[in-house]
Formats: C-alpha cells, structure tokens, sequence
C-alpha cells in the first residue's frame, strides 16, 4: 500500500516571509504531522495550459510543503500552520507516495533538520560548492568562480514570447531560449548556488503514462550525474488542488473527492532536485535534452512545472526568539527521536 501524503501550497500576505523557520519549527511540534520537504517557490518554469490555471495561476505562491497526510477531515484550517491572518490562499492536494520514497524522505528530512540547526552561521561553505558536479567552463564566472548562465542564452529576442505567458507550443516543451534564460537567472537571490527543486504536475495524453515513464528512466540515466539531478518523489495524485471550503462542499454533497486518476485532472506528481539552477539551466541548453523532451511533449496533454528553492524555510540557525509570525521557539538545544524529529 502506498502512503498518503499532501501537497501544501500557501500564498502571504505582503510582508510576511517565511524564510525563517518559525513556520517548520511550529508543524513539527505537532507528532501527527511530518514535513517532508518544504520550500520557496519562485515561480513558474512552465504554466498549465489548461488543467487546474486559473487554481494554480491565481495566487503567487511563497510556501511549498510536503507533508504526511494527517487523518480527519477537518485536518488542515485554512492557514494551517500559519496565523490565520497570514495567509491569503491556502489549497492541497492528496498523493500516494512509494514507502521506499517516503521512507527516504523522511530520513533526508530528519538529517537535513540536525545539519542545519547545528551549522554554524559563520562556516565556509565551498568546500560543499566544490562537491557540485562540474559545468562546463562557460558556466562559471571565472572572475568569482560562481556559476552564470552564458550570455549567449540571455541575448536580447525580438520575439514577443516571454515565459511570463502560456505558450502555445505543446505542454512540456521547454529550451533555454533568452526568455527562459532571463526567468532562470533571476528567480533566486544571489548566486544561486543551492540545490532547487521542480515541482511537476502530469495529466497524460489518453491517460497513459508509458511514454513519459520512459523518458523519465532515459532522464536519470542521461542527467542524473552530470545535473546532480535525483527524483525526491513521484507519485499518483488521489485527489486534484482545493482549499478546505472545496473539499468540505464536496463531502457534504457525498462527491468523491479522491479521483485524481481520472482523465479529468492531474493524474502524476513529482519533485527532481538539482545541485543549481544552473545545472538545471544547462541541461535544458543540451542537445540530448532536446531530444528527450520531444518524447516528454509526445505523452502529455499537460503540465505544470514550479520553480522551488527546497529547504529555504530552514535556514534559521536559531529559534530562540520571537519571530516574525509571532512564533516563540527555541530549538537551539532540541533532542531528537529516532526519526529525527524534535522529542
């Protein structure tokens, strides 16, 4: 059996950020809930053309989280686990994860929580840069040493495109063409070295997924070194986006609201992490990509891809302090269970 989990995403108010960690520290108090993964997204690298738009484009989203589904209808409120006055749109939505994947997931969550609570806020941190898999040396400013996308991807186009804008090329298609380039090196603060996730959603053509799981096995074949690319997660979505008034109405009116494998809605999720969005840049600049994506834009009627900069709700050292969102925490010194998770 597969276990459920839920997909989180959350829209602020103007003002109130969650890069601290008040937010994690405060779901992890709670036992019946696991956290996952967690992050920032920072937009869209590719917009549903039709599935779900005006649920998914409507909102800028500033809090992605994935969690162990917890029992009960009335599980999440509105701005769970947010102050009630933070949040201005709040929807999930069910997937059913592999146990090996949420099994791994968890682990990774745990040590991630010890390493960064016990970082020191002063530490150097190239030794890690230096871990990353190599680019090639156009992709590195050699002046810092920090990686750029080359500026023959950022010239100026006298198309009118721009990534901003559904295309109307076919669900999927993506390249590293200037608009792209322009999304990509901009989207995250700073150098851009950390690791960033892309959040997927897949409704397939005719509702058969054997096309596009062949070109995921040919992509962790072709990218997973050389991109540090690795799956997080990929799993059947059990029921579509909604927020929690949605999902009461269609309890009361005894609708299912768990036929997420329909032709009618997203049937497949998934998170791949890469090393930079760098990395991820220069694999779409590939010829094998290309090649690869044509087979992807073959199997899918649509898609949805969102741009997440994982971990950044943890990058507090310390929670001793009242903090933006009024959470008063003190992790400094927290023991841990065996899942590492605070006892």
């Amino acid at each position: 059996m597969p276990k459920d989990c839920t997909v989180h995403l959350f829209s602020l108010k103007p003002g109130i950020y969650p890069g601290a960690g008040e937010i994690i520290a405060q779901v992890a108090k709670e036992h019946t809930v696991k956290i996952l993964l967690s992050g920032i997204p920072h937009g869209w690298i590719h917009k549903p053309h039709h599935q779900d738009a005006d649920r998914l484009l409507s909102h800028d989203w500033h809090l992605f989280l994935l969690t162990e589904t917890k029992a009960g209808a009335a599980a999440y409120t509105p701005s769970w686990p947010l102050p009630p006055d933070a949040v201005t749109a709040h929807i999930t939505a069910q997937v059913a994860l592999p146990y090996d994947q949420y099994d791994k997931l968890k682990a990774d969550m745990a040590r991630e929580r010890v390493k960064i609570l016990k970082r020191d806020s002063d530490s150097d941190t190239s030794s890690d840069l230096r871990s990353l898999p190599g680019l090639p040396d156009e992709w590195t400013d050699r002046s810092t040493g920090f990686y750029q996308i080359p500026k023959r991807y950022t010239a100026a186009v006298t198309s009118q495109r721009t990534t901003a804008e559904p295309s109307s090329a076919a669900p999927g298609t993506l390249s590293l063409d200037p608009p792209m380039a322009r999304l990509l090196s901009t989207a995250l603060p700073g150098t851009g070295q950390g690791s960033v996730s892309l959040f997927n959603l897949f409704k397939y053509r005719s509702g058969d997924p054997s096309t596009h799981d062949k070109y995921m096995g040919d992509f962790k074949r072709n990218f997973g070194d050389s991109a540090g690319a690795s799956v997080k997660f990929m799993g059947s979505l059990e029921s579509q986006f909604a927020d929690q008034d949605e999902r009461s109405s269609r309890n009361t009116n005894n609708n299912s609201s768990s036929s997420s494998s329909s032709s009618n809605g997203w049937q497949d999720t998934n998170s791949v992490q890469y090393d930079s969005i760098y990395h991820y840049a220069h694999m779409l600049s590939t010829d094998t990509y290309q090649t690869l994506n044509q087979d992807k834009v073959r199997s899918l009627e649509d898609t949805s891809i969102l741009l997440v900069s994982e971990g950044d709700a943890w990058h507090e050292k310390h929670f001793n302090s009242e903090t933006p969102l009024g959470y008063g925490t003190s992790w400094s010194e927290a023991e841990f269970d065996d899942d590492g998770y605070e006892s």
